[in-house]
């Protein structure tokens, strides 16, 4: 089975690094850490005329209709550039969301918008630390509103759309709210990595749109992962690791990936490093 990006796919691959190096990405990046601006507008309006933006939306919804591997494509030169613009928010997250909502009306709206660089989107879900979950939103919509505090709300202080979990009723679903509605307040968070924009946003009584109505999956995802067999959680991480072995750069990424594995699949810290040392060896062979 070949894993390769097709020739279509590394030509865009190389066209997208073109534009960040041109760009100087990463001086740009440096800049926003260093002054007042939360993201880069100017290489977001690039970024946006280059269609990077409408990559995974229908071509009925004003997008260029690719699939996922041409955003993973995209997403591979966006982190190697560091860039700082809201993309893994609005494209990632909230246009992503949308796209799988079985709400036709909030599609033919926001899908276009969000194509064109007009609106900027970002999911609004956790609510307290710790893994959140069905069990502890505290969100709620009911009759067209929605009411709840959300923290740690990437590029929140920079969207104008957020895609927000919260409960109606028995069940988790997936609402939209405009960042001007009433009822909308926003602060910013400090964050550690100030290259990146990080907001709690509170709700009161704002007025909400239905993107779907039971998405309880969404939230309990962490829980299935945390039941999976620890035979299967090995499997997961040897696979992971080989990965990133075969890349020269692997040892940029080792400390933070170590982590974020541990905590997502509930694996102690010492089997992680065991199983690290073991497929760094077998790397070097």
């Amino acid at each position: 089975m070949n894993f390769e990006f097709s020739d279509d796919q590394l030509v865009m691959k190389e066209e997208v690094r073109k534009l960040f190096e041109k760009e100087d990405s990463v001086k740009r990046n440096r800049n926003i850490l260093e002054g007042d601006e939360n993201f880069d507008k100017d290489l977001w309006n690039k970024v946006v005329e280059m269609g990077l933006t409408a990559i995974t939306i229908p071509e009925e919804h004003g997008g260029i209709g690719l699939g996922f591997l041409e955003l993973c494509v995209v997403a591979e030169e966006m982190g190697r550039a560091i860039a700082p613009i809201p993309y893994s928010s609005s494209v990632y997250l909230a246009t992503t969301a949308i796209i799988n909502s079985s709400n036709d009306d909030v599609k033919k709206e926001y899908l276009p918008k969000l194509a064109a660089g007009e609106m900027i989107g970002t999911f609004a879900h956790s609510e307290e630390l710790g893994t959140p979950t069905s069990d502890n939103a505290k969100t709620t919509f009911q009759n067209g509103k929605l009411s709840g505090e959300k923290i740690a709300v990437p590029d929140g202080d920079i969207a104008n759309l957020f895609v927000v979990s919260a409960k109606s009723g028995d069940k988790v679903g997936l609402f939209l709210v405009d960042a001007d509605s009433k009822g909308v307040e926003v602060s910013k968070a400090e964050c550690f990595d100030g290259s990146r924009s990080y907001a709690n946003i509170s709700f009161k009584n704002a007025d909400a749109k239905i993107i779907e109505e039971n998405s309880n999956q969404i939230l309990d995802f962490t829980r299935e992962i945390k039941n999976l067999p620890e035979k299967d959680k090995i499997k997961i991480v040897e696979a992971l690791w080989s990965i990133i072995y075969s890349n020269e750069d692997a040892d940029m990424y080792e400390t933070n990936l170590m982590r974020r594995l541990a905590g997502l699949l509930y694996i102690d810290s010492k089997t992680m490093g065991d199983i690290k040392h073991r497929i760094k060896e077998e790397s070097k062979e």
